[in-house]
Formats: structure tokens, sequence, C-alpha cells
């Protein structure tokens, strides 16, 4: 797994050394830890954040999925907490022909699965943070510093999902850290670890905790 240090570090599945991959796993809680000690991730469920054994994945198609929008109740709409960065981002995926569809209740960067510049989609409710719409820009700003790959890069480097996604849920993490949403933050590094261990599930063909890769993959 990837810690807060921005290590990789290998756990064990539950088939083969469970109770040193919870050993581990703990180790990398406390790297989130704030004021309170690790009392403040002492309740998340660890059984239930290690990985399954590997497998592919079922269908062609991706997603940057954030799981609900934690820091909306603390930060209200974007459109009225940051009027100004909320025109800015909106612009800048107008501008790169991003698409975006709201009202449907998902969060989510979705890449065009051909690549190329053309095709890719932001998924949004009718009303969301600006933290929300933060990770999912930052999805859109790391999948063009790659070359805007077609799916199968992703797939052949699971990696790079894992890094955009550690990128996005930090800043959510630390947004929630600075207006003192202590709740919203418990809630994001859960998400943060679920979704982890949910890309190592689906896309790991290979025993976990090898060097990662983020050469960029290119374009079609």
């Amino acid at each position: 797994m990837i810690g807060p240090d921005g290590k990789v570090r290998s756990i064990g599945n539950k088939g083969d050394d469970w109770r040193s991959g919870v050993k581990e796993l703990r180790k990398v809680l406390r790297g989130f830890e704030d004021k309170g000690g690790f009392e403040f991730v002492r309740d998340i469920k660890i059984h239930k954040l290690i990985p399954q054994p590997m497998r592919a994945p079922k269908n062609n198609g991706l997603r940057f999925n954030s799981q609900a929008d934690p820091l909306f109740d603390s930060m209200g709409p974007a459109h009225i907490s940051h009027p100004a960065e909320y025109k800015a981002i909106l612009n800048d995926l107008e501008a790169n022909n991003v698409s975006i569809k709201y009202g449907n209740g998902s969060i989510a960067f979705s890449p065009n699965t051909a690549g190329g510049p053309l095709g890719n989609e932001i998924l949004l409710p009718n009303e969301f943070s600006i933290s929300a719409l933060r990770h999912e820009y930052g999805h859109f700003l790391d999948h063009q510093a790659l070359g805007s790959p077609r799916y199968i890069e992703y797939f052949k480097k699971p990696e790079l999902i894992l890094s955009t996604e550690r990128r996005q849920y930090l800043g959510e993490i630390r947004t929630a850290r600075e207006v003192g949403d202590r709740s919203a933050r418990r809630t994001l590094i859960e998400n943060y670890l679920n979704e982890k261990n949910y890309i190592i599930d689906r896309y790991y063909q290979r025993p976990y905790g090898g060097k990662v890769d983020t050469t960029t993959v290119g374009g079609n």
C-alpha cells in the first residue's frame, strides 16, 4: 500500500498473512493521526481494508470515483463558497473539451477509454463542495499530464490510478483539517483506504508492493 509518506508498503492478504497485514495497515493509519492521536482512526474497520486476491477488471470502463462529498456540509456549494475558483475550474474544463454531467448523484472523472483529449467526462451532483470539484479536476489534470492515455495503459500500470487517488484524497484530507471538520476527515481517510484496496483488488494482476512506476505513458 501507499502510506501518507508516499512510500510503498506491502500488506498481507487474508489468505496468506492476514495478521501481518493488519499490523502493517495500522502503522500506515498512524500517519493520518491528528492532535488527538491514534484514537482518531481506531474505529476504522481494519479487517475490511485488507485486499482480496488480485484479479483483472471485468469491463473496459474506467472511472476515478469519489465516494460522496464529506465536506459539503462544512463548506457548502462550491459556487457560493469559492466562486472565483469554481468559475476558473469550469472554464478550464470547458476549454479542454471535458464534458460535465450534472444531477445523476455520481462524483467521478471518466476518461475516454480510447485516450486522447476528447471524450473525457466529469460527473457531478447538482450541488457539490469546492473540495469535491478540486478532487475530480485534479484527476483530469493528472490524466492530462500523462498524455491522456488509453484505458489499457492504466490497466498495465495500475500504480498510476493509485497515485492520482492518493494525491486527490490527501488534498481533501488537508482541506478537512484546515476547516476543522474532524468527521469529514475521518470519512475521507476511510474512503481513500477503501478506494485504494478496490483498485488493488480490481486492477492488480501481480503481487502488490512493487516499485511505483510513474513514467509518462503517452496518448493514442
